[in-house]
């Protein structure tokens, strides 16, 4: 793998991202909002409400909403990374109901260049958010089984990358899903 090197989103990496979000049609729309606002909000801001949306809140974040990653000056993956709290349609979901919020980082999504997927960088991204969590807990909640995703259901990740970067599993709340978490 080529280095890859990570950024913080915030106001001035944002271009960034819209960079790598663009040519790809979901990301284009959802622009990390499907996890945050309810369905109703999220399906009636698909595009550049829900992009306005992102921009305004990495304006008000104290804390990064995510980190990307880069090859040279090119902006090649993105992780969202935040409290539960962030997250609220996702905190009320039956996924990660049942698993007590112990202040942990979680990481709902991830996106990879066309061009730069199967090259390393969901795994190095992972690898920076654990470094960067500074003594919490992260947790994850991949797809279940193996690593053959197609594209739309990979951005959660799966649980192989996770239990390769030392996550237990907490819970199977739907056939398809696993709550993981990585213990500092």
């Amino acid at each position: 793998m080529n280095h890859v090197r990570f950024r913080a989103l915030t106001p001035a990496t944002l271009p960034d991202l819209v960079t790598l979000f663009e040519p790809d049609r979901e990301c284009a729309g959802c622009w990390c909002q499907f996890f945050v606002l309810p369905g109703r909000d999220f399906s009636a801001g698909w595009g550049a409400v829900n992009r306005a949306r992102l921009a305004e809140q990495v304006e008000a974040e104290t804390e990064p909403l995510g980190l990307l990653a880069y090859r040279g000056d090119r902006p090649v993956g993105w992780c969202a990374t935040g409290p539960r709290s962030r997250y609220r349609r996702l905190a009320r979901s039956p996924v990660l109901r049942a698993v007590p919020d112990v202040g942990a980082l979680l990481v709902p999504c991830f996106f990879v260049a066309a061009a730069d997927r199967g090259t390393g960088v969901v795994d190095a991204l992972l690898d920076e958010v654990i470094t960067r969590a500074g003594g919490r807990p992260v947790e994850g909640i991949p797809r279940a089984g193996g690593d053959r995703l197609r594209a739309a259901d990979a951005y959660l990740g799966t649980e192989r990358l996770f239990a390769r970067h030392g996550f237990t599993v907490l819970g199977r709340p739907l056939p398809t899903r696993v709550v993981v978490r990585r213990d500092p």
